[in-house]
């Protein structure tokens, strides 16, 4: 079966998508769900947020984390909100896995 992981990584789409031999075969939004503003738009928001919490210049490059712990629980409601989504859409053709850990 096809798989879909969920995780975070910087400057990248947080959906990477697998073959049904687990070879990576893209980091972008799966072709079922390309319509889906509400998928696409939410997966977008959870990576700029995530990109927020790096520092990145041309000096330094390091992670800085959450101003406040009501931040971070935000990102993960919609982490686990997004990801329930998916699996409802599309969990009888791929696998899905939540690796997001924050």
């Amino acid at each position: 079966m096809k798989r879909i992981k969920l995780y975070l990584d910087y400057h990248c789409y947080p959906m990477w998508i697998y073959d049904e031999n687990d070879m990576l075969v893209a980091n972008d939004l799966v072709e079922e769900l390309k319509c889906d503003l509400e998928v696409a738009d939410c997966l977008d928001e959870i990576q700029n947020i995530y990109d927020s919490l790096f520092e990145d210049n041309k000096i330094c490059f390091k992670y800085k984390g959450f101003e406040n712990q009501s931040e971070r629980e935000l990102l993960m409601n919609k982490i686990s909100f997004v990801s329930q989504i998916i699996d409802s859409k599309l969990g009888e053709l791929y696998r899905i896995v939540n690796q997001i850990k924050i």
